[in-house]
């Protein structure tokens, strides 16, 4: 990895920089690192143009991540305190320390980014990029100069940019997602204004760290696109930790007491206005010092206006193959409203050079199913889903088979008062293909993996029951759930 700006004795020596690249990647996410390392070490001439390394994945999802095991592992202490003849004190938490192990942390996942890029041979411009229709891009680097590139081929993987707030605007207490994980103690009491993944985790996050947490949402439910009973046992389970859920509940009202404490009052968002008030009748109120709202994005379309490339909605307008309107130039990730998630949006990136290799040695070339692509929620219990939902298998196949089976019930299993999670699996009634598998509880996320294989595959129970798992382990709920089908 060379980095023109960065590195004095290539300053010196600027005509010895490589000005023509066979792939030039636009974008220092982790989609866009992880496109630019693949085309280097499949062969390629590659350019990084990055204006942020890291992007969000470096300000957000790693100090996350380690807040997230952190509280796992506090958890996990809680959890079995008295039980199995384990005996914890107290607990208390040195945030001076946390932080300081949190700064590090990302610090070490930024030197391992810049060491593949370095492993793979990829030249990295730290800059904003503009790209031209000729295959060309300039590069405004960070100390003010400027470079002209060329690119056969070009990769945009700028990612999402935040949308401006509309509400609570003059708010201090108001933490959004680049800020929700920078504290510097944890806060009492906090209240999440949305739904979804982002507002889930944080509600697990922070309940587990003690913070009295409260979320309100429009929605009927915390999660869409998921199985419901899924959905509703985290809600029942969250609910039972302590975090107080507001279904379909909207602030009519927010002010501060004389103690500077926000205190927020909700209304149904069915309720209509009264007359004397001109607002809905509060059923509500919640007090809290901190307030976090999801954010909302669109696509990241700065510096790619000389494309002019096809956009709907804010995103860039792609084919099965991330190929977009214009000869030559790809897209990834987040920009194009699909794969938004950086594990979707490394998968991506990892079979558009695949793509491409097989391209250019006339092979036949892949399409990522969506529908194949697992979905990962790390709250307490985690959650993690491929496939169809009940719902979604009942309309799309006429005959339909469903399993189910609670984590800790299995013989041999050591987590007897694990009850919270379960392993629901659903097959085609007639070939007994996989259709979907959706698993709530402890380790959830790395359950998921060989569902996964099987599926690309077009797997069977029966290919399943082949798997050998370990006992005692909590993965023995699945082939307990794919057994109940074959009985």
């Amino acid at each position: 990895m060379i980095e023109p700006n960065l590195s004095k004795e290539l300053s010196d020596n600027i005509v010895d920089i490589p000005r023509n690249f066979d792939i030039v990647v636009v974008g220092g996410g982790i989609v866009g690192i992880t496109a630019a390392v693949e085309a280097g070490r499949a062969g390629y001439r590659t350019a990084l143009v990055a204006g942020d390394f890291g992007g969000k994945f470096l300000r957000e999802g790693i100090p996350a991540g380690f807040y997230h095991e952190n509280a796992r592992f506090i958890r996990h202490c809680m959890r079995y305190r008295g039980h199995h003849g384990i005996v914890i004190g107290k607990l208390s938490l040195d945030m001076h320390q946390l932080v300081a192990e949190k700064d590090e942390t990302v610090r070490q996942e930024e030197a391992k980014l810049r060491k593949q890029l370095d492993d793979a041979g990829v030249y990295v411009f730290s800059g904003a990029g503009r790209p031209l229709t000729n295959g060309m891009i300039d590069v405004k680097e960070e100390n003010g100069n400027q470079i002209r590139l060329t690119w056969k081929r070009l990769i945009v993987a700028t990612g999402l940019k935040a949308q401006e707030r509309e509400t609570l605007k003059h708010y201090t207490e108001v933490v959004e997602d680049d800020s929700v994980c920078e504290f510097n103690k944890i806060p009492e009491e906090m209240t999440i204004l949305g739904s979804g993944v982002r507002a889930c985790e944080a509600a697990s996050l922070f309940q587990t760290l003690g913070t009295h947490v409260s979320i309100v949402t429009d929605k009927s439910a915390l999660l869409k696109n998921l199985d419901a009973q899924i959905v509703g046992r985290l809600e029942e389970q969250m609910k039972r930790r302590g975090t107080k859920v507001y279904l379909k509940m909207r602030p009519v009202d927010i002010y501060k007491d004389s103690l500077k404490m926000t205190h927020i009052e909700l209304a149904s968002v069915d309720a209509e206005a009264e007359r004397k008030g001109g607002r809905p009748k509060t059923e509500h109120t919640v007090i809290s010092s901190t307030i976090y709202v999801p954010t909302l994005y669109k696509g990241n379309l700065s510096g790619l206006s000389q494309l002019r490339l096809d956009i709907d909605d804010g995103f860039i307008v792609t084919d099965s193959f991330n190929r977009t309107s214009l000869k030559q130039v790809y897209a990834v990730g987040g920009i194009t409203g699909q794969c938004q998630m950086p594990y979707e949006g490394r998968i991506q990136a990892k079979m558009l050079i695949e793509n491409l290799v097989a391209e250019d040695r006339d092979k036949p070339r892949r399409m990522m199913d969506v529908y194949q692509m697992p979905h990962f929620i790390h709250t307490f219990p985690e959650v993690a889903s491929i496939g169809l939902t009940t719902q979604e298998a009942s309309i799309e196949h006429d005959d339909i088979k469903v399993g189910l089976a609670p984590l800790g019930d299995e013989p041999g299993s050591l987590f007897k008062n694990d009850k919270q999670g379960f392993v629901k699996v659903i097959v085609d009634g007639k070939y007994h293909e996989i259709l979907g598998v959706h698993i709530i509880g402890e380790n959830a996320c790395e359950f998921i993996a060989q569902v996964q294989a099987l599926m690309v595959m077009e797997g069977t129970t029966m290919d399943l029951a082949r798997i050998v798992h370990p006992i005692p382990s909590l993965s023995l709920a699945m082939e307990e759930a794919f057994e109940q089908i074959e009985q």
